[in-house]
């Protein structure tokens, strides 16, 4: 079994720190969305272009691709050089998050997508509210015993009078 490096929170407050021993957390919010970003997607690849779209829409092409190459920097001075190359593999076209490293806490329904992440990005608000209209599309992160959470059945309480103050004789039975 492949040893579990990163801890990621998606539900409720996100929460992005090392679980190996190496106590790093990751705090930024755009550093949180890029993990986020990289987690919930197919075999945890994203390319470059889509990262800079979603997270650095307002800028230039150039502008985009040097704020991500500057927050992966950031990352790597967190986490140190070790579990950043254990967990994160970059190219010039693509990043990838080795998903069989990550541990996934919490669950879905027990708060909101990103909780408290709220960048301003017409991309990254897209890509926040169709997961936050429809969390069945991350369910498998959670592994495949996962139930998602039903509401409960709440119970339902009548009031009858003991005695009939109106209406047929016929109902009185009914506060007996």
């Amino acid at each position: 079994m492949t040893k579990k490096r990163l801890e990621i929170s998606l539900f409720g407050a996100c929460t992005v720190h090392g679980i190996d021993g190496t106590g790093f957390e990751i705090t930024g919010t755009k550093h949180k969305a890029l993990f986020a970003l990289l987690a919930t997607a197919p075999f945890g690849r994203r390319t470059c272009s889509f990262l800079q779209e979603t997270l650095w829409d307002r800028s230039d092409y150039d502008t985009g691709r040097q704020s991500l190459r500057r927050a992966l920097a950031d990352i790597k001075k967190a986490m140190g050089e070790d579990a950043f190359s254990c967990l994160i593999a970059s190219t010039n076209s693509e990043i990838a998050l080795q998903l069989e490293h990550v541990h996934f806490v919490g669950e879905p329904g027990r708060g909101e997508f990103l909780e408290g992440l709220n960048l301003r990005e017409k991309g990254y608000v897209e890509w926040t509210d169709s997961i936050r209209n429809n969390p069945r599309q991350i369910y498998s992160l959670y592994g495949a015993s996962f139930q998602p959470i039903t509401k409960a059945i709440l119970p339902s309480i009548s009031i009858l009078p003991f005695k009939i103050i109106m209406g047929s004789p016929d109902h009185q039975v009914l506060g007996d």
